[in-house]
């Protein structure tokens, strides 16, 4: 296997690894709406915070494999690199908000 065929298997594992992660986020995201008052404003903060974490991580594996998508375009480092971060951007934003957006709830900053 040459070094071309390792980049591209590497980056289709970090795609799938980045969709599972992003629905899993989705899905806890559903989940808490659904289910805010049996989970109480503290469970579902922990849950908005945990999805911000996973996003968060998942915008480390798009920089760590150098691909990203935004909505319906992908981005390559290499070859569009102002999109490339510009979708990092976006994606690490969205998750920076949701967990410092939930833990300023859970301290009683704001109300969600």
């Amino acid at each position: 296997m040459n070094i071309e065929e390792q980049r591209e298997s590497i980056e289709s594992g970090y795609a799938s690894m980045r969709f599972f992660i992003w629905c899993i986020a989705l899905a806890s995201m559903l989940f808490a709406q659904s289910r805010a008052h049996s989970l109480g404003r503290l469970g579902t903060d922990w849950i908005f915070v945990g999805a911000g974490v996973l996003i968060m991580l998942a915008t480390l594996l798009d920089i760590r494999s150098g691909a990203s998508t935004l909505v319906l375009s992908k981005f390559k480092r290499s070859d569009d690199s102002t999109g490339f971060w510009t979708s990092v951007a976006i994606s690490g934003l969205l998750g920076a908000v949701l967990v410092f957006g939930a833990l300023g709830d859970l301290c009683g900053l704001w109300q969600f």
